[in-house]
């Protein structure tokens, strides 16, 4: 897997990633093996994720189309911190014109957005990781997206069951990776893919 040296440094660095080598592996690994063009991510943090899901797009000769939707809130003092590295590292890797950024509660959001932009084909969860958060953005994706992706699945080691469940009770098929984070304290992280039968080829 080639990654743009921008995410190579971050990862090299480990300084505010906002996810794991080995969740950005997957990411990569997902977006190219599904032939993913159009993707609504929600949680962008300093967009290390949107670079990832980018990279891929470009590496199957194809051009991303990404929504990335975040607070960028509670990062800190400074509020925009997080948001102007995101924006930074798209300008630097030449990868600007193919994200839309965002701001705002993503409960409000998406639905506006899925109107404005139809299906997609995959969401990538990771914002508000409260149950009630992570079922919002999944209520709002699940007719829209033929693959969801959920960051954070561990919780102290532990599978989320409470969201996932009820994922697979809709008829999702769900294949769980159990990420570690072992550039900082080698805690489990979690990567969730949800499909169903028919969505994918």
């Amino acid at each position: 897997m080639i990654i743009h040296p921008i995410l190579t440094d971050a990862i090299k660095n480990g300084i505010g990633l906002g996810s794991t080598s080995q969740c950005y592996d997957i990411m990569y690994s997902i977006c190219r093996a599904f032939q993913c063009k159009k993707i609504v991510e929600i949680g962008t943090y300093k967009g290390y994720s949107t670079l990832t899901f980018c990279q891929a797009i470009i590496d199957n000769k194809q051009i991303p189309e990404i929504y990335a939707v975040d607070q960028w809130i509670n990062y800190g003092n400074n509020i925009s911190y997080a948001k102007e590295v995101a924006i930074k590292n798209f300008k630097e890797t030449g990868y600007s014109n193919y994200i839309q950024i965002y701001q705002g509660d993503s409960k409000k959001i998406l639905p506006e957005l899925f109107k404005e932009i139809g299906q997609v084909d995959l969401c990538f969860i990771d914002g508000d990781h409260n149950l009630d958060g992570v079922m919002a953005d999944y209520n709002n994706c699940k007719e829209n997206s033929k693959i969801l992706l959920f960051h954070d699945t561990f919780a102290n080691g532990y599978l989320c069951n409470s969201y996932l469940d009820k994922v697979k009770e809709d008829g999702w098929q769900i294949i769980t990776f159990p990420t570690k984070y072992i550039e900082g304290d080698a805690h489990f992280v979690g990567i969730s893919l949800a499909y169903k039968n028919g969505n994918v080829q």
